[in-house]
């Protein structure tokens, strides 16, 4: 059963603002996913305070996809889940 947490809005969104973050709180990416009908999803990973080395914190959140959406239904996941990091090796076909 993966580990999950709250975390306070402002805080979510200050992380993602990235000009000011919280003391002890680390953007680590922040990556598209999915392009839905009417909102773009996209995933946050980053650490907080006394985060336990190599582990982090996942949400997702969702931004409207045209102005017409905006106010409907965007923003964070209720909770974040933690992720360990973790390398994987793939084979890829590239253009000779």
């Amino acid at each position: 059963m993966a580990i999950t947490k709250q975390f306070d809005i402002e805080v979510l969104n200050d992380i993602l603002d990235g000009c000011a973050p919280p003391e002890g709180y680390t953007l680590i990416s922040d990556e598209f996913v999915e392009h839905k009908r009417w909102q773009l999803v996209y995933e946050m990973i980053f650490t907080a305070p006394d985060q336990e080395e190599g582990t982090a914190w996942r949400i997702c959140y969702t931004i409207p996809a045209t102005e017409y959406q905006e106010g409907q239904g965007d923003g964070f996941d209720s909770e974040a889940t933690l992720v360990k990091k973790r390398q994987k090796v793939i084979d890829i076909w590239e253009v000779v």
